[in-house]
């Protein structure tokens, strides 16, 4: 009996589905498939025909193992966490926080780990961290502000999610120093049985005043206020000494300035007062300085020596105007008058 190809009975079960006897042209293409498929087979051994089913199951399991993956990668994008709600845990924990809500250590998981930010040590459980926490509410009784400035959410499957966030601390206290330092707080939160809750925190802040038991460096930052408060006052103090004794200065400034615009009054009127005499006298005066320098001259000295006028005898030695046989008894003559000693 000869047994029908796969292409015959394709036709065949064509044609019963549909109560017509086959067509001839597609028994002839059952035909041609037939020819193909025992002519590609026959050139190859039972063993390659075994070795080649085998690996077309190994091809089977990979494509159905990749599909179930991608099912589950699906199914997990429709399950993760609302990033609004991730959000919203994030502002919660900041503003039980900073209003030192101790409702805070309620949010904490079971299975806990975290380190503070001037703190040298990892916390692996929920109760150290929760003494932590209550540590530095007692150390920071009054409510502290928080400036969030940027915040980033990862939701990393159905029941895991990440948030960061950089926020600025300011303390109820007067600080020029952590105020302008950023803090950078990292929270993992995981959906338990309870519901959401924090199973790790870790938070850094740049600074490293913190002394043993605090949590904020408040020792470091009072004694640095302290320390720049006294430093203010002693230079102010100092500022305030120099500005009196230069006012004093000033003062004697002033008072010497008026007094030699007096004594430069008091001389230019007697200065006028001889020039009007000089001028007056009917005799040759002419007058020196200690050096026999020729400072004020008569008119009559001037049409005496034919000069043209007073800038022909000022500055010069009267000296000049002696004859050279005269020169050395008029010279000591005036030694004598002016208490020196003649040379």
């Amino acid at each position: 009996m000869k047994h029908k190809s796969a292409g015959e009975r394709r036709a065949a079960d064509h044609s019963k589905s549909h109560g017509k006897a086959p067509r001839p042209q597609v028994l002839e293409i059952a035909a041609e498939e037939a020819l193909r498929s025992r002519e590609s087979l026959e050139d190859f051994s039972p063993e390659d025909i075994r070795r080649m089913s085998c690996d077309l199951s190994g091809q089977k399991i990979e494509l159905e193992t990749h599909e179930a993956a991608l099912r589950r990668k699906a199914n997990d994008a429709d399950n993760l966490p609302d990033e609004q709600t991730i959000r919203q845990l994030f502002q919660d924990h900041l503003r039980m926080y900073s209003s030192r809500d101790d409702m805070l250590t309620a949010q904490f998981s079971e299975d806990f780990s975290g380190f503070t930010g001037g703190g040298d040590l990892l916390v692996k459980n929920k109760e150290e961290w929760v003494a932590i926490t209550r540590q530095d509410f007692a150390q920071v009784k009054d409510p502290i502000h928080i400036e969030l400035k940027d915040l980033a959410i990862q939701s990393l499957a159905g029941t895991i999610a990440v948030a960061t966030g950089f926020f600025k601390i300011h303390l109820p206290i007067k600080d020029h120093i952590l105020s302008r330092e950023m803090a950078r707080l990292v929270l993992i939160f995981r959906k338990e049985t309870a519901g959401w809750k924090i199973s790790h925190s870790s938070i850094s802040i740049p600074y490293h005043l913190v002394s043993t038991g605090e949590i904020y460096p408040l020792k470091e930052l009072t004694e640095r206020n302290e320390t720049l408060e006294k430093l203010v006052d002693e230079r102010t103090r100092e500022l305030s000494s120099l500005n009196h004794n230069l006012e004093e200065v000033n003062s004697e400034l002033e008072a010497e300035v008026a007094q030699h615009k007096i004594v430069a009054e008091a001389l230019r009127k007697s200065e006028a007062v001889y020039r009007s005499i000089i001028h007056a006298s009917p005799d040759n005066i002419t007058i020196t300085n200690r050096d026999g320098r020729i400072i004020l001259v008569s008119p009559v000295a001037m049409s005496m020596f034919r000069a043209s006028g007073e800038q022909d005898f000022l500055g010069r030695s009267l000296l000049d105007f002696i004859i050279p046989q005269d020169r050395a008894r008029v010279n000591t003559v005036g030694c004598v008058l002016m208490g020196a000693p003649s040379t």
